[in-house]
């Protein structure tokens, strides 16, 4: 079964494109029973604020080889298969500056809701933290970080889980959450942040929600002067979906 799985991953053939759309039964229970040991994992880790700086070894610790072998597979793709434009980040390891960022309360479905702590390299932090005073002193609001640094082990867990969540469709699952090794989020030099606003609008609203926000409109105008650029606006040739919470800080060495 595991060598059937690799030629279908390599081939180009309509048998290559079924495996992306949907997951053999065999491959479904595999991941399933995978992710019900990493979701503990996973809440185990976020309580100690562990989860998104985790190694490939923490990660793959609690699983069977058959498990490893899995997530390696979906590890290996390359997302032009899956129709996707962005290249592999390469930003090496774990950053050794990463500034712990407090964490918030913010409303959602009518609840307070407190984010979870999270991490940012120093440079992004510091720029950030500028940007979003500014903000609040021109139009009275602000946004917080939902989503910042995350490890490549990290973005893994995120992208298998989200396979699961799509009916086990990978091609579909790549146009919102990126293989790990192509994600803004686990690069440094390009770090990415997903924003919320204090009312709960976030990636899990739809698109046009966020984009009407004054908030959104003052990152338009003024994001740029603290090195944030928006990383998937609608016009993107990526072939990954309208982002208007996704920016990234570009390193001004990048410049």
């Amino acid at each position: 079964m595991r060598l059937l799985l690799l030629v279908l991953l390599l081939s180009t053939t309509p048998s290559w494109a079924i495996y992306v759309n949907s997951l053999s039964s065999h491959d479904r229970k595999t991941l399933s029973s995978a992710l019900a040991k990493l979701d503990i994992l996973i809440r185990n880790a976020r309580t100690d604020n562990r989860a998104v700086t985790l190694t490939f070894s923490q990660l793959y610790a609690p699983l069977s080889t058959d498990q490893r072998a899995l997530l390696d597979s979906i590890r290996s793709l390359d997302p032009a298969q899956l129709s996707i434009k962005t290249p592999a980040m390469n930003c090496g390891p774990e950053p050794n500056d990463l500034v712990k960022m407090p964490s918030r309360k913010v409303i959602i479905s009518g609840k307070d809701h407190w984010l979870t702590t999270l991490y940012l390299p120093k440079d992004a932090s510091t720029d950030l933290s500028a940007m979003l005073e500014t903000m609040h002193k021109q139009i009275g609001k602000t946004l917080y970080v939902e989503s910042g640094y995350r490890s490549p082990a990290y973005q893994l867990y995120l992208f298998t889980a989200g396979v699961k969540r799509r009916s086990y469709n990978i091609k579909e699952t790549a146009r919102w959450i990126a293989l790990p090794g192509y994600s803004e989020h686990g690069c440094p030099t390009m770090q990415a942040v997903d924003f919320i606003n204090e009312d709960g609008i976030n990636c899990n609203s739809p698109a046009a929600k966020f984009a009407a926000l004054p908030e959104y409109a003052w990152l338009k105008t003024n994001a740029a002067r603290y090195n944030f650029q928006l990383s998937y606006p609608p016009d993107s040739n990526t072939g990954i979906t309208f982002e208007p919470w996704h920016w990234r800080h570009v390193r001004k060495t990048l410049k």
